[in-house]
């Protein structure tokens, strides 16, 4: 059996973004891609309307709690999706990095971040990666995810949603979740 890719969320309190986004994927991803999270100066406990933001979707992270950033996670992880945590977040090389500008719920993104470098020996624009996140209905889940991605990968991903039985329209929680991280979908 192959390993599974690893891909690591960091934020600075892993208490929202990081901790969001790690769920998102691993509910996406069915087992095909391990998934952690961390933040580089940990919260005491998650953010409770992000704990119900995702509680509205379906997902339950209320068992999750606020992870240290540590170099061995780094050390582990084939892709760091870094979400604010500034000048804190290790860099090792073979490892791919991204760097999403995601507001943190909490309020204001703190300042001094640092670009994040792409250990991918300088791709070519022509490869970007493509991601398809599908399910059955493509009106709740696979939005989601598909919107806070193709915002925070700015183009250095391509993003597109599908499902197997679409529905006429979006499921309104999974628009006012999303509403209250800042997307409009």
């Amino acid at each position: 059996m192959a390993d599974l890719p690893e891909v690591l969320f960091v934020c600075t309190h892993n208490a929202g973004r990081s901790q969001m986004a790690a769920a998102l994927l691993d509910y996406q991803a069915a087992g095909r891609v391990h998934v952690t999270s961390a933040g580089s100066q940990p919260a005491t406990e998650l953010n409770p309307a992000v704990v119900q933001a995702m509680a509205e979707i379906g997902l339950d992270i209320s068992r999750e709690f606020p992870k240290p950033l540590t170099a061995g996670k780094v050390k582990a992880a084939d892709v760091v999706i870094t979400m604010g945590c500034g000048d804190a977040c290790p860099s090792y090389p073979g490892r791919r990095y991204l760097d999403w500008d995601l507001p943190d719920p909490a309020g204001p993104a703190p300042t001094g971040r640092a670009s994040s470098p792409d250990n991918q020996g300088g791709a070519d624009m022509a490869d970007i990666p493509e991601v398809l996140f599908v399910c059955t209905h493509n009106a709740g889940r696979s939005q989601m995810a598909a919107a806070i991605l193709q915002r925070e990968a700015a183009g250095r991903v391509r993003v597109t949603s599908a499902g197997s039985e679409p529905a006429d329209q979006l499921n309104p929680a999974v628009v006012q979740a999303m509403a209250e991280i800042g997307l409009d979908i």
